[in-house]
């Protein structure tokens, strides 16, 4: 009877841990793993060394460039007589000489930019220039090789050109309509004034 009663105590026992062990929950005996991440702190750009005064560059100075003023104005009466050339051509028609001139020539009734009466090519230039704003397009640059008889001047240097002005508007039928043309257009000169400014002749070909 006892042992049959520490049997039955034995198994109720047993039954009462069990029932306790499976309502409890279960319980992991590994401690749980955290994972940290390190965020490297930003780094600041390296600045490059600031150069003292003393290591500054020197910047380099521009060249200056002389142009020459005399050969600025040969190099465009030599274009502007290639241009007229290339439309103009001496046929023996009546024309009017406004200006023949060269580098160095003096002409006591007129004055040149500088205030004397020696004229450079600046000087040609701008009469030629100032002609062909008055009278147009009829307005041609030529040289004196290009027309009409052929003459030495002693004190013309060898090398340098006679740049002609004329006016060939191409109804100057006769010689007295070109001297007419100067009478109108230089009323204030007579005689050799006006032929010094305004010069009728036949355009022949150069001979």
């Amino acid at each position: 009877m006892a042992t049959g009663l520490v049997l039955l105590l034995g198994i109720g026992g047993y039954l009462f841990i069990r029932q306790r062990a499976e309502s409890s929950p279960a319980t992991s005996s590994s401690p749980a793993t955290v994972t940290v991440t390190k965020v490297a702190a930003p780094t600041s750009p390296i600045a490059p060394p600031q150069a003292t005064p003393s290591q500054a560059l020197t910047p380099t100075p521009t060249p200056t460039v002389t142009t020459d003023p005399e050969q600025s104005a040969r190099d465009q009466l030599t274009a502007l007589r290639a241009a007229d050339l290339a439309f103009y051509r001496a046929a023996d028609q009546w024309i009017v000489q406004l200006n023949s001139k060269w580098k160095g020539v003096s002409d006591a009734s007129q004055v040149a930019v500088n205030g004397t009466h020696v004229f450079g090519l600046v000087d040609i230039l701008a009469q030629h220039s100032a002609l062909k704003a008055r009278f147009g397009s009829s307005v041609k640059l030529i040289s004196s090789t290009d027309i009409g008889k052929q003459q030495n001047y002693p004190s013309k240097p060898a090398n340098e050109p006679i740049w002609v002005t004329i006016y060939d508007p191409g109804t100057l039928g006769s010689g007295d309509s070109a001297a007419a043309w100067c009478r109108s257009m230089f009323p204030g000169l007579t005689g050799d004034a006006l032929k010094n400014v305004c010069f009728p002749r036949q355009a022949s070909p150069p001979h």
